[in-house]
């Protein structure tokens, strides 16, 4: 926990002093606002290791990005709530889930130059994503695994972010890398639910038109000795997703993807043991209403 602390006063005094080297902002310029907030009704397939799966999502969702302060200041953000509904199944099996998710994501950030289009661009993000899904017709424990699915999961993060922001016009650009940690449940089963990551970001909005971003990002709980097996013990995850959405007037449609996969790994002075999970696979496509 102390070296958790350290790392975090150090980045926060870091963000500090780029902070207060950013030049105040001169002619005022247009503010930038995408916003997009309504109805939604999401569905997607799943491929993994228990077999395939197609969740329906029905829900409310407000995202979107804005600038203040003369373009000074950047504020994305993206809440959502929705009912789950799943059928899925293997070989020789089927079920039937029903659940909940709720998410958030908020990040705002500073703009070194933002007299400028082009700017240099620091900030910091907040993350939560909750899920809950039980089964209709039997107990989750005569289920094989289900990730991502059934049970509850759940991801907080906190992110300090470092890149390069792009206002022109109607267009907006938001390219970052980040490092932040990560509280999972469920976590890494040999080192448990607290991740560092490292990854890259990237959004691209057009005004009332067009949205799409891309994240990629890589995640160790680094190793811990275990005093009994003489072993230590590391888990690592690794995340892709892509999405993007058009709006055509009040109606807005999208599509998305996601990749994921976890490894637990045991090393000595004789031996190396690596379990690793196959990857977690989905596509899927959203229709929107605005309110």
């Amino acid at each position: 926990m102390a070296k958790q602390l350290i790392k975090w006063s150090v980045l926060g005094a870091l963000l500090a002093s780029i902070t207060a080297l950013a030049e105040e902002p001169g002619v005022t310029a247009a503010e930038f606002k995408q916003d997009t907030r309504g109805v939604f009704l999401h569905g997607s397939y799943v491929l993994e290791t228990w077999g395939k799966g197609i969740p329906l999502q029905l829900g409310v969702q407000w995202a979107g990005i804005r600038s203040f302060d003369g373009r000074k200041h950047l504020f994305t953000f993206d809440a959502a709530a929705a009912l789950t509904a799943v059928y899925g199944g293997n070989s020789s099996e089927r079920f039937y889930l029903l659940g909940g998710n709720l998410r958030g994501l908020g990040e705002f950030g500073l703009r070194l130059s933002p007299s400028q289009d082009f700017s240099f661009y620091v900030g910091g993000t907040l993350l939560v994503n909750g899920s809950a899904a039980g089964s209709l017709t039997k107990p989750l424990t005569q289920l094989n695994p289900l990730d991502g699915i059934a049970g509850v999961f759940g991801v907080g993060a906190l992110r300090a972010n470092g890149g390069i922001s792009l206002l022109q016009g109607e267009h907006a650009l938001l390219v970052t890398a980040f490092i932040g940690e990560s509280l999972r449940h469920p976590g890494s089963a040999l080192t448990g639910p607290l991740y560092t990551d490292l990854g890259l970001r990237a959004q691209f909005d057009i005004v009332k038109s067009f949205t799409a971003a891309l994240e990629g990002s890589w995640g160790t709980t680094f190793g811990r000795a275990d005093a009994v097996t003489g072993f230590t013990n590391n888990g690592t995850r690794y995340e892709v997703t892509a999405s993007v959405r058009k709006l055509l007037g009040r109606v807005w449609i999208g599509i998305d993807a996601q990749l994921h996969g976890t490894a637990n790994s045991s090393t000595s002075s004789t031996a190396n043991y690596v379990t690793a999970t196959p990857t977690f696979v989905s596509a899927g496509a959203t229709f929107g209403v605005s309110l």
